[in-house]
């Protein structure tokens, strides 16, 4: 079995597993408990926090909040910003739905954030386009469909230099534990990130606020500063720091190797003129490879890929029931006509070269036999 759909969820990384079922096992109290097993467990959590937050080189004042998901978190910040009517907010149509769907509910006036023709953020053209009416801005360090990978730390401190009032997120689920990155300037006011995109548990995510955020997500028991009531899941939030820490420690070996998988399904399949690649390797993070096989539906090359115990994804699972017209390919300049016919392939630490260079044979082989199909019609 060959699995590439590691941007829809990582396998588990052993020592994750080990360190997971050692807390189920052995961490059963509550840690809002006044005893001993409680108080213990609850200042284990808290250096895990401040751990995560020496992840991301946050400055002091910034607070990390644990959630269920990056979902959850990135809604949170959408609903404690409290948008009217005149708040212009810029975001992506290629953004998660976690950020496109509630803040087409928000009732803020939206702006679209312009793209050049190869899908990257027209920047001059952004930035130009911010005024004192914007309220926030919602940027995605790496695009979980196309890999577009943003010098987010950067474009957040020009926005900030032009306009401080204006409130940055980014989303960085497809980028933590991945690529390095700063919060050191202080520019981004608020970072989701997720477990299980880097071989953690599901069900445990979390998010970084510069301030305060201005409304609580849960209210009850007081948990989590008082902003996020219930019981935090002690378990897996050691599950998601170990995976955490496992990927700082590999990360610059993890993106060598990637870097190499990606090169060689580029280099291996660069030939085949039934496939092109519409983003280029030097704005794209390593980790995803998008292709497109214009007249051929990849609903069907991902039905033969099955029978040979390859998995992949045409879309990013969050849209993948969406049929015909996708709003993220659209706004990445990708012709609506090649919408039905997009793969994506996407690595993780398990993913060798021989299986990179496996499915590329395969995916040719199926290639030649569905259009000698076609051709007999």
């Amino acid at each position: 079995m060959i699995y590439l759909d590691n941007a829809a969820s990582w396998p588990i990384l052993p020592s994750v597993m080990g360190a997971l079922n050692r807390s189920l096992e052995d961490d059963y109290a509550n840690l809002s408990a006044a005893h001993r097993m409680g108080k213990e467990l609850f200042e284990r959590v808290e250096l895990m926090r401040q751990g995560l937050l020496k992840l991301l080189h946050a400055p002091d004042g910034y607070q990390f909040y644990f959630t269920s998901s990056a979902t959850e978190a990135n809604n949170w910040v959408i609903w404690q910003m409290e948008f009217r009517p005149a708040d212009e907010v810029f975001f992506s149509r290629a953004d998660h739905p976690s950020i496109t769907v509630p803040l087409e509910k928000s009732g803020a006036r939206l702006q679209n954030i312009p793209r050049r023709v190869d899908g990257r953020i027209d920047q001059e053209n952004f930035l130009a386009k911010l005024s004192g009416d914007t309220k926030a801005v919602f940027l995605t360090w790496v695009n979980g469909q196309s890999g577009h990978l943003e010098d987010v730390s950067a474009l957040a401190q020009e926005i900030k230099s032009r306009h401080p009032e204006i409130y940055v997120h980014v989303d960085g689920v497809q980028g933590f534990g991945k690529h390095p990155i700063s919060l050191q300037n202080g520019a981004i006011d608020s970072f989701s990130l997720s477990s299980h995109k880097i071989g953690g548990p599901k069900g445990i995510a979390g998010i970084y606020f510069r301030q305060a955020p201005r409304k609580a997500l849960l209210q009850g028991g007081g948990q989590e500063n008082g902003m996020r009531a219930g019981t935090p899941p002690f378990p897996l939030i050691v599950g998601m720091y170990e995976a955490a820490q496992w990927m700082e420690a590999h990360r610059e070996n993890l993106l060598n190797q990637t870097r190499a998988l990606s090169q060689s399904v580029r280099s291996l399949l660069s030939s085949n003129r039934l496939i092109s690649f519409p983003f280029g390797e030097a704005y794209t993070s390593p980790y995803i490879v998008m292709l497109v096989v214009p007249g051929i539906s990849s609903d069907i090359i991902l039905r033969h890929l099955e029978m040979e115990q390859i998995f992949c994804a045409s879309t990013a699972a969050c849209s993948s029931k969406i049929k015909g017209l996708n709003p993220t390919l659209l706004d990445l300049r990708v012709p609506e006509e090649l919408h039905k016919n997009v793969l994506r392939l996407s690595f993780g630490c398990q993913t060798s070269l021989e299986d990179v260079k496996a499915m590329c044979v395969l995916l040719t082989r199926i290639l030649q036999t569905i259009t000698l199909l076609t051709q007999k019609r």
